[in-house]
């Protein structure tokens, strides 16, 4: 969401934390995550299909994706491991400090980057999680889906004037709406990599100072 949070600033890394990630899973710099691709499952597949549309649009994508690791000043990505083949789910967490303006309490930007979705409280969660569900879709025929968990957890003792935004982002591709097993399939996998980000944002802790 890189259009959503560059209104409400950015601030030097506001606390410290810590989250426990499933087996595995290791963490990057966002350099490291440019230089490298979270996607090359996707892009096989896609290969396969002969989707060069899908391509295209993924690259698209990642484009901005980069561009909104720079303009929001996000620390570091954790990243999924690899299969025997070398291919890594398309799933991210990324963190990224966030500061907000003279005049601005929390609620008014949690409505600002809700744009109209649902604000939960994450459960079972020990810290305060305020998370916002989201769903985009691209390509002609809105293919290519990519679901993401934000999170965005108020600093203690800030009054509510810093807080850190973990955002879980899930790629996946369907097959243009149909209804058959190999779509139901697809939605599938993308909501067992949302469960692996809820569980990752459930660990989420503030380490003592």
């Amino acid at each position: 969401m890189p259009d959503l949070r560059s209104e409400l600033g950015v601030a030097p890394p506001p606390a410290r934390y810590r989250i426990l990630c499933p087996p595995g899973w290791r963490r990057v710099s966002p350099e490291e995550l440019i230089g490298e691709e979270a996607t090359s499952r996707f892009r096989a597949e896609a290969a396969r299909a002969g989707r060069t549309d899908l391509l295209r649009e993924l690259d698209t994508m990642l484009d901005s994706a980069r561009t909104a690791l720079r303009t929001h000043g996000v620390t570091e990505v954790y990243v999924a491991p690899s299969d025997e083949e070398g291919v890594r789910p398309p799933a991210t967490l990324s963190v990224a400090p966030l500061a907000l303006p003279a005049g601005t309490t929390l609620e008014q930007a949690l409505a600002r980057i809700a744009r109209g979705r649902p604000v939960i409280e994450l459960e079972g969660a020990r810290e305060r999680l305020h998370v916002i569900e989201h769903e985009r879709r691209h390509g002609d025929a809105d293919e290519l889906v990519e679901r993401t968990l934000l999170a965005i957890a108020p600093v203690p003792a800030s009054d509510d004037r810093r807080a850190i935004v973990l955002t879980f982002t899930a790629l996946g591709a369907t097959r243009g709406g149909s209804a058959g097993a190999a779509e139901a399939e697809e939605e599938d996998a993308i909501e067992t990599l949302l469960d692996i980000g809820r569980i990752m944002l459930v660990t989420f802790r503030w380490s003592p100072s």
